[in-house]
């Protein structure tokens, strides 16, 4: 699902694209995306934050590319179905043309990308043989792992109202009402370069307990900051 609608923004063809790169991840690693967690609030604010699935060794660097690029937080910057479908004619070129000596030969436009494909292959097959898993727990499916349609709004507001009832009485990082689906990477970014001097992180986890371990909390009204941020981290 793509991380705009968890923030109740409208359904779109971008959406679907974000769902095909899902798809894409699939055929290659031979899992379902997130299928050793639980599909809950946690991984809701951890694909908020950029999360996304692993991409197998043996994925070739254009497809890894392409799916990266379907994933993009931004759905304006997601690719259309047509620059996808122009780069599957590629991928299906690889098994229509089997001999290098024949592509070099008569199609040297679509070389490199053959060769790029050929390599993945023998890493598959490499990795086959040694039985080494292509993803972490390929065995395992989390017994709260969902792949039906199911209504998120109770799990989002629930989200909302806990750390909205956190903030009733105070505006400690905005003048606007804190809503949980707002807090994306940028927002991140802006506390790092706040004048903390935070570290830059890419875990949202150390992020929070660089927060968390802060000396420069100035009086006991912070609580509510506190437990805004022991929120999160019960949810990481």
């Amino acid at each position: 699902m793509a991380p705009e609608l968890f923030k109740y923004q409208p359904y779109s063809y971008a959406s679907d694209i974000y769902s095909l790169g899902m798809i894409m991840w699939q055929l290659t690693s031979g899992h379902r995306p997130f299928h050793d967690q639980e599909h809950g609030p946690k991984l809701i604010l951890d694909i908020l934050d950029g999360k996304r699935p692993e991409i197998t060794e043996d994925t070739p660097e254009r497809w890894s590319n392409l799916m990266k690029s379907c994933w993009h937080p931004d759905p304006s910057q997601r690719p259309t179905i047509q620059e996808i479908s122009r780069f599957s004619e590629e991928f299906l070129n690889y098994y229509y043309y089997g001999s290098e000596d024949y592509v070099k030969k008569h199609h040297p436009e679509i070389y490199d990308i053959w060769l790029e494909f050929n390599e993945a292959e023998k890493k598959r097959l490499e990795m086959v043989e040694c039985k080494k898993p292509f993803v972490k727990n390929p065995g395992y499916e989390h017994p709260n792992s969902r792949y039906y349609s199911m209504s998120l709004n109770s799990m989002l507001e629930s989200i909302n109202s806990t750390v909205s009832d956190l903030f009733s009485n105070d505006n400690l990082l905005s003048n606007d009402h804190f809503d949980i689906m707002d807090f994306n990477p940028d927002q991140k970014n802006n506390f790092e370069n706040s004048d903390h001097n935070l570290r830059a992180e890419n875990s949202k986890k150390h992020f929070l307990n660089e927060l968390l371990e802060e000396e420069n909390i100035e009086d006991q009204n912070d609580f509510k900051r506190r437990k805004f941020f022991e929120y999160f981290n019960e949810c990481l």
